[in-house]
Formats: C-alpha cells, structure tokens, sequence
C-alpha cells in the first residue's frame, strides 16, 4: 500500500499600511510592527530597525539579521517613537514621545538620559525631527496646521515659528 504525503503551504502577505506599520498573528495576539530608519552605528549609512511593543530590533548591515535588540519605552499605544542625532554623535537615536514629554535614549542602553517637555501633546500635534539650525543635533519641531513650531536646543521653549503648506488633511510634512 502506497501512501500519500499531503503538505499545505499558506503564506501570508502583509501589506505595508502607509505609516511604515504592518501587523500580524504572534502566539495568538496582534503584534503591529513599526520601521523606524536611522544610522544605528555611524557609518552614515542610514539602516532598518522594527519596533515590536518596546523591543527594538537593528539589523546594522542589510543582511537580514539581528545585529541588536534593546528595550525602550512601554511599546503601547500612548508611545510615539523619534528617531535623531540627539548628541550630535553621529549616531541616531530613540526617543518616545508620550503626551508633551519627550524621553531621549543617547546609547541603546534602555535607560532615559534626557526628558524634556515640548508642545501641547495632543492630537492636534504632529511632531518632527530635524537638525533645525545646522548644528548636527537633531531637534524637535510641532506641526498644528500650517503652523511649525521649532525647539532646536532642547529647552522646551519655541525658538521660533514658521508657516508652511496649507495645513489641512492633504498636507504630508517629510524631514
């Protein structure tokens, strides 16, 4: 008697949502990923990292594989992550920004070296990352409709305001 081995392949396709999130099954629960784009290692090479809740995975070389792993933040909902030059090592960084508190990791060590406090926090912020005046810090800056709003010295306080595009729904902002 001859017997039959059957195999049954099913394979996934995760769609990429437009903020660089995709979302799958991980034992049982929904598990949204997010890519976040730095230079993890200063080779001024920017490089790939997935967020999975507070583990941040970095992949240093295009190999596809796990080159670190460190933990920051809650991972939850309230957390936005940021990605900058916040030492002007030329090496990117983490920081969560929760509410209007902006809570920096300079070193990959899970730990928060600097929190300071910018915006109101709120739906109506969208907030950015750039080095604003030129010195190779990277900052923040609070988009509310057209209105940015720019603290390039960590100070929580404006250094300067400046209107561009037209604020609405249509308007994509890109550092």
């Amino acid at each position: 008697m001859k017997s039959i081995t059957l195999i049954v392949l099913t394979i996934l396709f995760l769609p990429l949502k437009k903020d660089n999130t995709h979302e799958f099954f991980q034992e049982n629960f929904l598990v949204e990923d997010e890519y976040l784009i730095g230079d993890w290692n200063g080779d001024r090479k920017d490089n790939i990292a997935v967020r999975r809740k507070r583990e941040i995975i970095m992949d240093y070389n295009f190999d596809s594989r796990r080159e670190f792993t460190f933990y920051f933040g809650n991972g939850n909902d309230e957390d936005e992550y940021l990605v900058g030059d916040w030492n002007g090592d030329g090496v990117d960084n983490i920081a969560v920004r929760r509410g209007r508190e902006i809570i920096i990791d300079h070193n990959f060590d899970s730990e928060r070296e600097f929190t300071f406090y910018f915006g109101n926090g709120n739906d109506e912020d969208e907030y950015l990352v750039g080095d604003w005046n030129g010195d190779g810090i990277d900052n923040i800056a609070v988009r509310r409709g057209r209105e940015i709003i720019v603290d390039h010295n960590f100070d929580s306080e404006r250094e300067f305001t400046f209107y561009f595009g037209n604020g609405n729904d249509e308007d994509e902002y890109l550092v």
